[in-house]
C-alpha cells in the first residue's frame, strides 16, 4: 500500500469511529421517543375511554360522517381520517383502525 493510502486510513478510520456515536445516539433516542409516545397514547385511551372502543364511539366528539366519507375515498382518505383521529384523540393506531372500521358500519350514508 502506498503512503497516501495509509495516510487516508490513518485519518479516516478514527474520524469514522468518533462520528459513529453521533449517528447512533439520535437513532436510539427516536426509538425511545416513539415507544414513550405509544405508551402515552395507550394511557390516554385507558383513562379517557376506559379501554373500550364502544365507549370511544359513544363519547368521541369527532364527526363520524366526515370520517366515514374520507374512508370511502380510498387509501389516501383512510390516511387522512387516521391522522384526524390521532390529532384530536391521541390513541394507539390499532384503536384508530378499529374505531374507523366500526363507525364505517354504524354511520348511515
Amino acid at each position: 500500500m502506498t503512503d497516501i493510502g495509509m495516510l487516508i486510513i490513518a485519518v479516516a478510520g478514527p474520524s469514522l469511529i468518533c462520528l459513529a456515536p453521533l449517528v447512533l445516539f439520535p437513532i436510539a433516542e427516536l426509538r425511545r421517543a416513539k415507544a414513550n409516545r405509544q405508551f402515552q397514547y395507550s394511557e390516554f385511551f385507558a383513562v379517557r375511554y376506559g379501554g373500550s372502543i364502544e365507549r370511544m364511539i359513544a363519547e368521541s366528539l369527532l364527526d363520524k360522517e366526515l370520517l366515514n366519507e374520507w374512508c370511502s375515498q380510498g387509501a389516501r382518505g383512510v390516511k387522512r381520517a387516521r391522522h384526524y383521529v390521532e390529532l384530536w384523540d391521541p390513541v394507539p393506531r390499532t384503536v384508530v383502525d378499529e374505531y374507523l372500521r366500526r363507525i364505517g358500519t354504524a354511520v348511515p350514508r
